[in-house]
């Protein structure tokens, strides 16, 4: 969604969500990006970057009338591309790091890096570096269960409206 002219986008990464396959991939956006768009930016488009595996770019590159498709459900949902994140040559899975969700302080020994985004946040209010903005978001699987307190889209948006509001302008 767009923030304002001088503050840019803020964007969706469907890092969050599982599928190595084109098929598993657009399953999962059209079960969680519409919902997180519905919460977060109703009234406006929201932009979405997608995570893309080795086999979603060859399944994609093989079937215009799969991509024009895609982007006529993107468009039918107030939504658009503003990024691709594309592992051409394999799977997205083997990559190994870990996110403390930013409503928490810690998770065991992990602690969030929450100053660390505000800071970025407050120069990029300042000082607009770029015109997009991305939410990075796929720690809801190791949450402990007592932090398990709604869905996914529930997570998700929750961080775009942290985000959103930390932004303010």
């Amino acid at each position: 969604m767009k923030i304002s002219d001088r503050l840019g986008h803020l964007t969706y990464s469907t890092l969050v969500h599982p599928g190595d396959t084109w098929s598993e991939m657009r399953e999962s956006v059209a079960a969680h990006v519409p919902a997180v768009k519905r919460r977060v930016s109703p009234g406006a488009p929201m932009g979405v970057s997608l995570r893309l595996s080795g086999a979603s770019v060859t399944a994609l590159r093989a079937d215009p009338a799969e991509r024009a498709g895609f982007l006529g459900f993107l468009r039918q949902e107030g939504l658009y591309v503003y990024t691709v994140n594309a592992f051409p040559h394999g799977s997205f899975k083997g990559r190994s790091h870990f996110h403390v969700p930013v409503f928490l302080d810690e998770i065991g020994g992990f602690r969030t890096t929450r100053s660390n985004i505000e800071a970025a946040l407050d120069l990029h209010r300042r000082t607009p570096l770029s015109d997009h903005l991305e939410i990075e978001t796929y720690t809801w699987d190791v949450l402990p269960e007592h932090l398990k307190t709604g869905d996914v889209d529930d997570y998700v948006s929750r961080e775009i409206e942290w985000v959103r509001d930390a932004l303010g302008d």
